[in-house]
This record gives structure tokens, sequence and C-alpha cells, in this order.
């Protein structure tokens, strides 16, 4: 199921449950009935806003920006007030950024011609070889096709060309 399916059903489970919270004919015995259909809108509501979260192609570390944007402001706050306040207010802007969800990049082992002793295959993304299956007992060999380009990561699971 994709994203945005996974999203409809979630709205769509979520208005039956707002629909049950506007029921007036609900007695003091369901209170707790109440709260457990609150709890899980508030639930659904929250794993949309997650799906709802555009992936990125260039993500990086907000632990490891600070630590370097710590060193500089270290050595700027010995020089200057302002500076220091300059870094501090950085660093809380990183701090506050929402997260966003990596996109693994996508890409295929692509047959770009060979010889007569062996084919050759590129990955789509980065063009990068793959990987060399090991000699076995019975001297054979050739391309490990894996799911993951071994240099860049991208997800070979599309197929080979």
């Amino acid at each position: 199921m994709i994203a945005d399916k996974a999203v409809e059903v979630l709205e769509t489970t979520r208005l039956m449950f707002e629909i049950s919270l506007d029921d007036s004919d609900c007695d003091e015995d369901s209170a707790e009935a109440r709260e457990d259909n609150e709890e899980t809108v508030e639930a659904i509501n929250e794993a949309i806003k997650a799906l709802e979260r555009q992936p990125c192609t260039d993500a990086i570390s907000r632990e490891e920006a600070l630590k370097e944007m710590q060193k500089y402001h270290d050595d700027c706050a010995k020089t200057s007030e302002y500076t220091r306040l300059g870094f501090e207010t950085a660093m809380n802007v990183v701090r506050e950024l929402p997260p966003v969800t990596p996109e693994r990049p996508k890409g295929e082992w692509k047959h770009i011609g060979g010889n007569s002793f062996i084919d050759d295959y590129r990955c789509t993304n980065c063009n990068c070889k793959p990987p060399q299956k090991p000699y076995d007992s019975i001297k054979t060999w050739g391309w490990d096709f894996t799911d993951f380009c071994p240099n860049c990561g991208a997800d070979m699971r599309g197929g080979k060309e």
C-alpha cells in the first residue's frame, strides 16, 4: 500500500471515530469508550502527519550539525556577544526544524554491453558496477545483482535491464 492510499484509509477510519464521538445518544457507561475513541482519533492524526511528511533526498543529522555549530559558537563567543547570540539563534532554529524522512534513490542494474567473455552492467543511479560473485568449486563467476547498490545505496529491486 502506498502512502497516499494509507492516508485515505486512515482519514476514513478517523471520520468513523469522529462520528461516534459526536453521537448524542452516549450514556455515562460509554465515557470510557468515548475516551478511547478520542485517543484513537489523536493517534490517527499523528499517523497521517507522519505519512504526509515529504521524503527528501538531502538529509543531514541534526545532532552532527549542532555539534559543528557548537564548535564555532565556543570560538566566536570569546570575541563578540553579537556573534554568540547569532550562533545561539541559528542553533535554536536548527533544533526547531521539522524532522524529514530520507528517500532512498532508485536504480536498476542496466546492461551496457560487454564482450564474449562477460556482459557489463552498471547502476543507473551512480554508474558503478555490481559486485562480482566469488569463484565457486566449478570456477563459474558473474555479477552479484544485489538489492542495493554498494556504492550509492540505491534500491535496485526494480530489476535489471
